[in-house]
């Protein structure tokens, strides 16, 4: 209990003495001169109490609603003297609210006491100040009147207002957060971060600029609520425009009304486009400048607050980390399509290379065949000559295919038929997919089940020698079987599995990660069939 509490509660046991000093029957009444001098002290504990209590206390006569009496908090709180505050009814102090005053009133007249939080007193200088009100009614000498308790509570409200703002900052901040660390893509981070830092800052338009080191000018990325040709009509500014925050890596503008900079940069097009405010901060990683992000208010001007700078700083903190993981990921897939490229021409070389020099060489010996009229020979030589040409041109429409933008965007399934279809049904191979109840899988599952069959049908093209393979799917309520199967020339499982080699360790690093387990039957001559377990969505 506060110093405001224990006062209150002080005064009102003091208020509940006197009742009782006051309404004692005369046959038990104490002697005169006692009653007199128990009153007197009770009186002054009250006036004590009275006088230096924290809260505003009023004495107010229930017939004309007059203060009658004030306590120096009162007039503190009000900005009047207590002569003045004896001139005053309720209605000066509440002239909005004479209708809930008039219903609290006649709650206390029918209860005895009653408490309210809605009402606020208006000061000498007009303000209106919030305020709860604690009421009773006390006899005093015979005479009824009320006395209100009266407490400020423009501290708490603000304190309520403050939790209030700052939850709903962190609301902002959390959706802000999930919903960019949810993308990799570039073009979809900008768009995310536009619209997002307009939510939170409740204006119509958003701007990312990029910064250009070499230039030293920044330059419109993506933009929210704004027409395309805003971005191609803005002109690069330099960064000498955006330093006006003291360090140099924090650059920071905030102009509530741009019609009053009309030679700023870029003035002619916010006007065009009635951009009225701007409030920009920079986009920061590791000391590294990237850009900055600007909220437009559109149609009138804006006065930013400090919450709201603050919360622009936070959601550009989250937009670089953003913006940098999707640089990152673009680099990374840049590396990884060079490497991808240097793999397939080292298999070009390795396979489809090689065997083009085969047939030369098959092709010279045999013209040297048929030039010693040895047909059959030669016969012999053009089926073998044949037998390459198929396998090469297996080899080049594999490399093809890989060389072609894999998407899984239409589903697993749909994926794969187009796998089949492109590959090997043009290779001679007899393909089939059967899929049995409908497949419940993440993302991530149906990448690695979609790679894992690629390596497995790379497998039967290159070496099986195989006229027919089948791929099946098949879910349960919690686990999925994937199954290739091919009718080719078969393996030794166990030599396959000491040396890992056909592409084996790509296939269990995947389905590792998703903690199933691959098994593989087959032997030389009769065929091979691989099957993937994995647990699954129910």
């Amino acid at each position: 209990m506060n110093d405001n509490e224990k006062s209150r509660e002080l005064l009102l046991q003091e208020i509940a003495h006197l009742r009782r000093q006051l309404s004692v029957a005369p046959g038990g009444a104490p002697p005169q001169s006692e009653a007199e001098s128990a009153l007197r002290e009770s009186e002054e504990r009250f006036r004590k109490i009275f006088e230096h209590s924290n809260d505003a206390i009023y004495l107010i006569d229930p017939e004309s609603k007059a203060v009658i009496d004030a306590n120096p908090s009162a007039s503190r709180m009000l900005g009047y003297n207590r002569a003045e505050l004896l001139k005053l009814t309720v209605a000066d102090i509440h002239p909005h609210e004479m209708p809930q005053m008039a219903a609290f009133a006649q709650s206390v007249f029918t209860n005895g006491r009653g408490w309210t939080n809605e009402l606020s007193c208006i000061t000498k200088t007009g303000d209106a100040v919030p305020a709860e009100i604690s009421a009773s009614l006390v006899e005093i000498g015979g005479y009824t009147c009320m006395i209100a308790l009266v407490r400020d509570t423009s501290e708490r409200r603000l304190a309520e207002m403050r939790i209030r703002t700052e939850a709903a900052r962190a609301d902002a901040m959390a959706h802000s957060a999930g919903r960019l660390n949810a993308q990799l893509d570039l073009s979809a981070v900008l768009s995310a971060v536009c619209e997002e830092t307009a939510n939170a800052l409740d204006v119509p338009a958003a701007v990312v600029l990029f910064f250009d080191p070499e230039k030293e000018h920044f330059y419109p990325a993506a933009t929210w609520g704004l027409p395309a040709s805003f971005m191609k009509e803005y002109t690069p500014n330099a960064r000498s425009v955006y330093e006006q925050h003291p360090q140099p890596y924090h650059p920071q503008i905030v102009v509530p009304n741009l019609r009053l900079l009309p030679n700023l940069p870029n003035a002619t097009l916010f006007a065009r486009h009635n951009i009225h405010a701007i409030a920009l901060t920079s986009l920061n990683r590791e000391d590294n400048l990237l850009g900055a992000l600007s909220a437009y208010a559109l149609d009138e001007s804006r006065v930013f607050s400090e919450d709201d700078i603050s919360l622009l700083r936070s959601l550009a903190d989250q937009a670089a980390l953003a913006i940098r993981n999707a640089k990152l990921y673009e680099q990374s897939r840049h590396f990884a399509a060079l490497e991808e490229r240097q793999r397939l021409a080292r298999e070009l070389h390795d396979s489809v290379t090689q065997s083009l020099y085969g047939m030369t060489l098959y092709a010279g010996a045999t013209q040297d065949l048929l030039a010693a009229n040895d047909i059959q020979s030669a016969k012999n030589q053009l089926d073998e000559m044949q037998e390459m040409i198929q396998g090469a041109l297996g080899e080049l429409r594999l490399l093809i295919y890989q060389l072609r933008p894999l998407s899984l965007e239409d589903g697993l399934v749909n994926a794969l038929q187009e796998r089949l279809e492109t590959v090997e049904n043009r290779s001679g191979l007899r393909a089939d997919l059967e899929v049995s109840g409908g497949l419940n899988l993440s993302d991530e599952q149906e990448e690695a089940l979609y790679r894992v069959t690629l390596e497995a049908l790379n497998n039967v093209i290159k070496h099986a020698r195989a006229t027919a393979v089948s791929v099946s799917l098949k879910q349960t309520e919690n686990r999925l079987y994937l199954s290739i199967q091919d009718n080719g020339r078969g393996f030794d499982p166990e030599l396959v599995a000491r040396k890992r080699g056909w592409g084996l360790r790509g296939i269990l690093e995947r389905v590792e990660r998703l903690q199933g387990r691959v098994d593989m039957q087959s032997a030389p001559g009769k065929g091979a069939t691989i099957t993937v377990e994995v647990p699954c969505n129910e």
